[in-house]
């Protein structure tokens, strides 16, 4: 059994100093409302609510922001989202929220988790993870929680949520067609092209509707060393709704995604390695329920199944190789007003079974399928203490059959200081479970190369990875203008770790030859450069502040910023002082908008990112990765009400973003052209 830890003690100060402040002019009465309802948010607290009173730091990227942008994935969209970055390079980046790892951020669709990390180990999902997600056509509004958020969403929420909200059957038909292409500017970056439909509406009034994603995308393979690979993606997301009342109804999806990569010796691999060829499938089927009960009660619960596959994971042992992950999710959510109180209660079911045919390297083990099953039971009470402040107070509790019992409780304050001034603050907590091949007895990952030159050894008495976070929030609204200022700081235990048990030697950074022998003393014992074993052993910190303004400089001129600044530091184990994970310490970012007409809109947008910090890979400490500065331009025009042209240069100055190794990370300047047209 794992207990919680709440260290917190300046959080607990704040929440206790905001509580006596409120208690304290409560003779003050304030008979006009203090926030006007803006935006809707409903992943902070599991049901709707305004944003500026979400127990949360919480972004929202409505439909209006997404139609100005030619956005080729889920990347590129929340690039510059305050406390957000885009770590890694080529096709396998991912999103990284207040210093913690792209592996600590949870993906959901209307609420619903993704699975698809197990069935590509090692690096060999070609973008798959944030290529899954919904067609941009489709898309109402991208919901991005900074923070932990395993009270209501269990394992994974450590570093934060990012949750896409599709948008929901319409009374009439109609629909979207959009084509678009990113054309590089270097012959040694390839072409985007891209292409989608979207369609909607009822197929009986008032009774049963239909939606249908359409989309394919093909990115052609870079011409360098480390580059992105050519990739073809297609998907096909589709829903009926059934109307059994007006307080009831059904929602039936299947979604389908396949992605194919390639690499080539010579242009993204180096010349005399092996060109590689992998093709990822992921199919969904889902049933959800949404209840209204009386006019203070509501429910929505689902299942949902999940299947992704990597047939091309090979073994040399195995000539049927493959992996395959099923997952299995029941979740069902209650949500009752009482009075002052907001009230969310919830259990959860997930079920994953992993055939994992291509890198397990234990010969005494073979390729026997993984199961693991998790319980969960959790909620949530908001109440109103006063007309000015609420609190919010939850907790989760997830049993695994490896570990036992995890607890995630929080506890956040929102107090509306006046009319325009709110403060926001309180304790989160996150955890993680250990992959599940990680804690599989016997299991003996293969690793170092797609021949399998080396082991990682799982470890059954692993235990999950945990994080508290604190955070401190003021929010200022104006009839022209929004800022905010809001400091964080998280404590991180139990992070697992690889450490070597054996290493071969080397010379110029080569391997001289195998010499690890996976059972000592065994005549026929298998060789590798290298074996290691996993270990909870590490604590760390991550703290800093992001700040935001927003504001009307003139009639149709808008100009919205943000700043982060973020450190991250291991409290223990062999790099103890040194930093965790590859983050810039600043971020900034910048656009203006100009609607010059009803039909021409233009804008600007320039990202600044410094230097990151070394970081902690595998089993060792990796170099710095340089800073670099983005300018993006574009311009949008409505040619007819139903035809718009989107165009725009992105990164105008041609600025080359480098890794520590030197390899290109992002691309250089690239000319996006776009059609939309509705029906």
């Amino acid at each position: 059994m794992t207990k919680p830890y709440l260290k917190s003690t300046l959080s607990f100060a704040v929440l206790a100093a905001m509580t006596a402040t409120v208690h304290a002019q409560e003779s003050v009465k304030n008979d006009s409302n203090t926030t006007k309802l803006e935006t809707i948010v409903i992943t902070a607290a599991g049901y709707e609510q305004d944003v500026a009173q979400a127990p949360a730091s919480i972004t929202v990227i409505d439909r209006k922001e997404l139609d100005k942008r030619n956005y080729n994935d889920i990347n590129d969209v929340l690039r510059n989202t305050p406390g957000v970055v885009v770590t890694g390079n080529g096709a396998s980046q991912g999103i990284s929220i207040r210093g913690m790892g792209s592996n600590y951020t949870l993906f959901l669709v209307n609420g619903k988790r993704q699975f698809s990390r197990d069935a590509n180990p090692n690096g060999d999902d070609n973008g798959f993870e944030k290529n899954i997600l919904p067609p941009m056509a489709a898309v109402e509004r991208i919901e991005i929680i900074r923070g932990p958020a395993s009270t209501l969403y269990g394992t994974d929420a450590m570093g934060g949520v990012v949750n896409i909200i599709t948008k929901k059957v319409s009374d009439e038909w109609s629909g979207t067609v959009e084509l678009g292409t990113v054309l590089q500017d270097s012959n040694k970056s390839g072409d985007i092209k891209e292409g989608s439909v979207y369609l909607a509406g009822p197929l009986l009034q008032d009774k049963l509707g239909l939606q249908l994603g359409l989309n394919k995308q093909k990115r052609e393979e870079d011409n360098y060393v480390g580059g992105f690979r050519g990739t073809e993606r297609e998907s096909l997301n589709s829903r009926l709704t059934y109307i059994l009342n007006d307080k009831h109804d059904l929602e039936f999806e299947a979604n389908f995604v396949k992605q194919e990569g390639e690499t080539t010796a010579g242009k993204t691999t180096k010349l005399g390695e092996k060109d590689s060829y992998s093709r990822n499938y992921r199919d969904v089927y889902s049933i959800t329920h949404n209840g209204q009960y009386n006019d203070n009660v509501e429910s929505v619960s689902f299942i949902q199944y999940e299947k992704s596959r990597n047939p091309d994971r090979k073994h040399s042992t195995n000539p049927t190789s493959g992996i395959d992950l099923e997952t299995v999710l029941a979740n069902t959510q209650w949500n009752w007003t009482l009075g002052e109180h907001d009230l969310t209660l919830g259990a959860s079911f997930k079920g994953e079974n992993l055939e994992d045919k291509a890198t397990n390297s234990n010969p005494l083990v073979g390729f026997k399928p993984i199961t693991r099953d998790t319980y969960s039971l959790f909620g949530e009470d908001t109440r109103g203490l006063t007309d000015r402040f609420s609190l919010t107070a939850g907790v989760r509790v997830d049993y695994d059959e490896n570990f036992g019992e995890q607890f995630s409780p929080r506890l956040y304050g929102v107090y509306n200081l006046n009319d325009s001034m709110i403060v926001k603050g309180g304790v989160s907590t996150g955890y993680k479970q250990p992959d599940i091949r990680a804690v599989a007895p016997g299991y003996y990952a293969a690793t170092g190369g797609g021949a399998g030159n080396a082991v990682i050894r799982a470890n059954p008495d692993l235990k999950p990875e945990e994080s508290v976070s604190s955070e401190l929030g003021f929010y200022l609204t104006r009839d022209i203008y929004k800022a905010s200022l809001t400091g964080f700081y998280t404590e991180f235990k139990n992070k697992i770790i690889e450490v070597r048990d054996c290493e071969s030697d080397r010379i110029d950074d080569k391997w001289v030859a195998k010499q690890c022998e996976l059972f000592p003393g065994q005549a026929d014992s298998p060789m590798y450069y290298f074996i290691s074993d996993r270990f909870n052993v590490d604590e760390a910190v991550m703290y800093g502040a992001e700040a935001t303004f927003e504001a009307e400089l003139a009639p149709g001129v808008n100009l919205l910023t943000n700043y982060t600044y973020t450190e991250t530091e291991q409290k223990s184990g062999k790099f103890k002082g040194q930093p965790l994970n590859e983050m810039p310490k600043h971020m900034a970012n910048l656009t203006v908008d100009y609607e010059i007409t009803d039909d021409l809109n233009i804008w600007s947008r320039l990202h600044y990112r410094s230097e990151t910090s070394s970081f902690l890979g595998r089993a060792s400490m990796s170099d710095k990765t340089p800073g670099y500065e983005f300018l993006d331009i574009g311009l949008n025009y409505n040619f007819t009400d139903n035809l718009k042209g989107k165009f725009g240069v992105y990164n105008v100055l041609n600025e080359k973003a480098l890794s520590s190794s030197g390899v290109q990370e992002l691309d250089g300047r690239r000319y996006g052209i776009g059609l939309v047209a509705k029906f």
